[in-house]
């Protein structure tokens, strides 16, 4: 069996986890995926990862239907049009890619193997030729005949278990032998234990200090301020939140409606986290009076009422030089300071995608604006997740003016892809108001 870039797999057979240790195993190697640059830079892609993979492991062989997957991950109706929304579908085809590009890397090969086979949401998984040899080999406490009784457990009582599956071995004869050989065995299985739940980072190959926990803490604290700060007004709004995406046809055939409702889905997902009602609707579907009375988060480039906006923004999205692009200009530099890609981009050589961001306030109803387009064809996804990561806005924190956070505010962000992989945005310029 080949993976999707050629690569031949180490194991063509499947593996189900029989215990809570085997569950575990799959666990902390879902974690390993996650935490790599395939899936690092993702919203969609992990959420999708991490809810299939618990369900196989509560479930077994369950099946996962689409519009299952679509409402507890997305934050469908249970009974939207699936055939309309592809958004499942699509996370799932990216998430294979993903997956491939990290087991394609070195160093994986003899990791267990998750899968996500093309046309099911159930995962599989594979043990690998070194696992399996080390699970075949594995030693077995032999309990004499004598004692069969009165069997001795091989599991320490307080619930610790072995850190890789399988069971002890040895042809021993003697009871005393026996029973000093099953002591020592819990106490380095504890000590293992202790050790793994201690220090998680050790398990990745990281050298972990106090110090280290105490600055992932800061930062994330640090990140969920800023998230509040950016949100808290705008999720206080006793409305629902409107999601007007854009649904307008893109130059290479594709329909934005299905990329930006990736961003949708995402901008939704944040949300219903925070417990805030919304409902995502079509730009061509809207009146005036949706968009005017309610807080609106206008999703897509194509998006007709960004250009609707009264009050005109500082960068905006035009057409480009050619016919084949689109720009954001700055109506602080008349004398045609700008960003602009074209679909002819190269896409096997690092590039960037631009986006627009902003929050403010609609001038006559005093309701809330959020804006999420990008110029490229991943550019709004990128732009939905830049807006609910901490970290993201973070570095747009840096660069605005004290007080933006009572203020209108307004950015352009970049973003290097490579191969169609987007990299970390960096915040180009920012205006308030």
């Amino acid at each position: 069996m080949f993976d999707v870039f050629g690569a031949e797999m180490i194991s063509t057979d499947k593996w189900e986890p029989r215990d809570e240790v085997e569950r575990q195993s799959v666990r902390e190697q879902l974690e390993r995926i996650l935490r790599h640059g395939a899936f690092r830079n993702s919203t969609r892609c992990p959420m999708f990862l991490r809810y299939v993979v618990e369900h196989a492991l509560r479930e077994g062989n369950s099946h996962i239907k689409e519009r299952t997957v679509g409402a507890e991950v997305f934050g469908r109706e249970a009974d939207y049009d699936t055939a309309g929304d592809t958004v499942v579908r699509t996370t799932a085809a990216d998430v294979r890619r993903r997956i491939a590009q990290y087991y394609h890397e070195p160093g994986h090969e003899n990791e267990l193997r998750i899968d996500l086979p093309p046309g099911s949401y159930m995962p599989e998984f594979r043990l690998s030729a070194e696992s399996q040899r080390s699970a075949s080999s594995s030693i077995q406490i032999v309990v004499p005949s004598d004692l069969s009784e009165h069997p001795l457990p091989l599991e320490p009582s307080s619930g610790l278990y072995p850190v890789s599956p399988g069971t002890v071995a040895a042809p021993l004869r003697r009871k005393v032998v026996i029973i000093s050989l099953i002591s020592l065995l819990a106490l380095i299985v504890a000590g293992i234990t202790v050790y793994y739940h201690r220090q998680p980072a050790v398990r990745s190959g990281a050298e972990v200090k106090p110090s280290d926990s105490l600055a992932r803490s800061a930062l994330l604290a640090r990140g969920t301020a800023t998230l509040n700060l950016f949100w808290g007004p705008v999720l206080a709004q006793p409305n629902t939140i409107l999601e007007c995406v854009d649904s307008a046809a893109s130059s290479d055939g594709d329909t934005t409606r299905t990329v930006d409702a990736i961003a949708a889905a995402t901008l939704g997902e944040y949300m219903g986290r925070n417990g805030k009602p919304f409902k995502v609707r079509s730009a061509l579907s809207v009146n005036v009076d949706d968009v005017h009375w309610s807080t609106t988060i206008l999703v897509g480039a194509g998006n007709k009422w960004i250009s609707l906006i009264r009050q005109p923004l500082r960068f905006y999205i035009a057409g480009g030089p050619g016919l084949d692009s689109l720009r954001i200009e700055d109506r602080k530099a008349p004398s045609g300071r700008g960003w602009t890609i074209t679909s002819a981009a190269p896409k096997s050589e690092p590039f960037q995608d631009y986006a627009i961001i902003a929050r403010f306030k609609d001038p006559d109803s005093g309701q809330w604006v959020i804006i999420a387009a990008g110029i490229g064809k991943t550019g709004t996804e990128t732009a939905a997740e830049f807006l609910i990561r901490g970290r993201n806005l973070g570095e747009l924190v840096k660069k605005a003016p004290k007080g933006w956070e009572s203020k209108n505010i307004e950015a352009v962000i970049a973003t290097p892809l490579v191969n169609g992989t987007p990299g970390m945005p960096e915040v180009v310029d920012v205006e308030e108001w």
